[in-house]
């Protein structure tokens, strides 16, 4: 299965608003993501998964990681 999640995210502590779209992928038991960040004059990549996935809201679970991700950068 293989599904693109696009949103926004606000960081934590700076309250920087970041934009980010996301391809993932659930084979078994794995649940895999990339992701493009962006802010005006930046962009990156993110990747990140659940190795022990049981499934459920799918979606959710990857916007949850990318947010968790993002607030570990630097804005």
């Amino acid at each position: 299965m293989k599904r693109v999640v696009a949103g926004s995210h606000v960081h934590a502590e700076t309250k920087t608003s970041f934009r980010y779209e996301a391809t993932w992928h659930v084979e078994g038991p794995l649940l895999a993501w990339k992701a493009k960040v962006s802010l005006p004059g930046r962009r990156w990549a993110l990747a990140g998964g659940t190795p022990e996935w049981t499934g459920g809201n799918e979606a959710k679970a990857v916007r949850d990681d990318i947010a968790r991700s993002i607030d570990g950068l630097e804005a």
